[in-house]
């Protein structure tokens, strides 16, 4: 059973009142947020992913990876593509032990649900992130408990590099170049990309210091391929 709640308040505020938390802990019901359409409620989650944190890369643009992604591996429908990505906390208790982690929720309409798990399991077949069904609670809960712990494991070591002044037409030609160097794993876009030019470069742990001296000292040979006409923000190539 699903209720639909207007309000002025926001969710967390709302989630967190004294009458709410209580009806909620003795009902053993739950609140989330809605991210589709007002009429669209026929939604469920499939799983989430790991070796991505959500508090680093906007949903749309990790969305559109994955769809890049499934296009390469030649398992692309547009039915299968019928999916948001939602960061979302996951808990689980194994043997009473207890798990959680932070991850990106895939969710989808019930009727596409078929397709859009097709396209998971092809997709992320080979690649280094990992595709995990939320029905493993209950036919491999070990497995699915050393997932959350593998994205633990991730999100602890997993470190940015802020880039500024990069407008996204000369990121399109300098993130080919960035890529090659194995020690960046992802160049995300960030909300203020339109506004000041930042870029946050994904790596880890033990080459953070490497991979930042490495970008301080070639700011000028990575761009020298780039059209000077792109770089419309006015300190091109800093870094933080």
């Amino acid at each position: 059973m699903i209720f639909r709640v207007l309000t002025t308040k926001k969710f967390g505020d709302l989630k967190r009142a004294p009458e709410v938390w209580k009806v909620l802990n003795s009902t053993g019901s739950y609140m989330k947020r809605h991210q589709w359409n007002i009429d669209q409620w026929d939604i469920i989650t499939l799983g989430f992913l790991i070796e991505i944190d959500p508090s680093r890369h906007l949903s749309e643009e990790v969305r559109e990876y994955v769809v890049g992604l499934s296009k390469r591996a030649g398992c692309f429908t547009e039915k299968g593509c019928n999916f948001r990505l939602i960061p979302e906390r996951f808990k689980f208790n194994n043997k009473r032990e207890p798990f959680t982690t932070y991850a990106y929720a895939i969710q989808c309409p019930r009727d596409a649900a078929k397709a859009v798990d097709e396209l998971m399991k092809n997709t992320f077949r080979d690649d280094g992130q990992t595709y995990v069904k939320l029905k493993m609670k209950k036919s491999h809960p070990s497995s699915y408990s050393n997932a959350m712990t593998l994205q633990n494991r991730y999100l602890s070591h997993v470190r940015t590099i802020t880039i500024v002044g990069i407008t996204r037409t000369t990121m399109k030609i300098l993130k080919h170049t960035l890529l090659m160097n194995k020690e960046i794993n992802f160049v995300a876009a960030t909300n203020k990309t339109d506004t000041t030019g930042r870029w946050d470069v994904i790596t880890m742990e033990y080459c953070q210091e490497k991979l930042q001296s490495w970008l301080e000292e070639k700011p000028d040979q990575l761009l020298q391929d780039c059209p000077s006409e792109t770089r419309t923000f006015p300190r091109t190539g800093d870094t933080i």
